[in-house]
């Protein structure tokens, strides 16, 4: 690893190593060790998943909404997405998951095991 590079994030409560890094379109989405996901770039279809995000962020900012779950794994595209402890895969971004994109109501959409939304 270059030594210019640092794998960290922090926060003032939490400092946390990276674990895995996925690359969307015009984002990118952070999962930690310990099973927190941040998220920076591009929000415009709320592809960072969290009320609070700007429609550009260029630095990551805490998904907010998924705080209380351990996320294991992470994913992205024109949306992003994430496995969590519980075995859920939960989606958010762009219209493709279900929820019109400017639908800020239900930013996170959770899926059964029929693929079907809750």
């Amino acid at each position: 690893m270059n030594s210019w590079f640092n794998s960290s994030i922090s926060t003032t409560s939490v400092s946390d190593t990276i674990k895995k890094v996925a690359c969307g379109s015009f984002h990118t989405i952070f999962l930690t060790h310990l099973g927190i996901i941040y998220a920076c770039g591009k929000n415009t279809s709320n592809e960072l998943g969290t009320k609070d995000a700007k429609e550009n962020e260029f630095t990551p900012i805490l998904v907010k909404e998924l705080k209380n779950r351990k996320v294991t794994d992470v994913g992205a595209g024109d949306f992003s997405a994430c496995i969590t402890s519980r075995k859920e895969l939960l989606m958010w971004g762009l219209s493709a998951v279900g929820v019109p994109s400017s639908d800020k109501s239900k930013s996170i959409v959770k899926y059964d095991m029929d693929n079907q939304l809750e």
